[in-house]
This record gives C-alpha cells, sequence and structure tokens, in this order.
C-alpha cells in the first residue's frame, strides 16, 4: 500500500472532524491518554489542547479529556500537514 498523501491527509482530517461532532454528542464521552503515553506526550498533548482551545486554560485543567476533543485535535494536526 502507498504512504499517505497530502489527499489522503486532507479526506482524514474531514471524517476525523465529522466523526468529532458525531461524539460531541454522546453523552458520556471521557477519553484516557493510552497507558503506554509517556508524561511528557501527555503534557504536549494537553498543551495542544489549550492551543486548540485558544489558550484559555492551563494544562491542568484538562485531567479528563472528551473524546470529541481528542479526535478534533488529530483532525487539526492532520489538516495542517497539508500546507
Amino acid at each position: 500500500m502507498s504512504p499517505l498523501t497530502a489527499k489522503d491527509m486532507q479526506l482524514a482530517a474531514k471524517f476525523l472532524k465529522e466523526f468529532s461532532a458525531r461524539l460531541g454528542n454522546d453523552g458520556c464521552n471521557d477519553w484516557e491518554f493510552p497507558s503506554d503515553w509517556t508524561e511528557s506526550e501527555v503534557e504536549q498533548f494537553k498543551l495542544d489542547i489549550c492551543e486548540w482551545n485558544n489558550g484559555g486554560e492551563t494544562v491542568d485543567d484538562w485531567q479528563s479529556v472528551p473524546n470529541w476533543v481528542a479526535v478534533d485535535i488529530l483532525a487539526e494536526k492532520l489538516g495542517m500537514q497539508e500546507k
């Protein structure tokens, strides 16, 4: 299989954005950081959340992360790859 192209990443970002909107309608949508992530990886993802959310909070405000936020961040990151 060929590697991801810019068009593939655009498509994946679009699907993730749509999926994020659907997840946002869930009743309970807490997401847990994967157990194999290091503290610095978790901290960086939380910093990404703060940036995504226009910096209105600190990383300590994100002890629990809604699944739709995590998916939306991935969509943003994939979308950035095409630029």
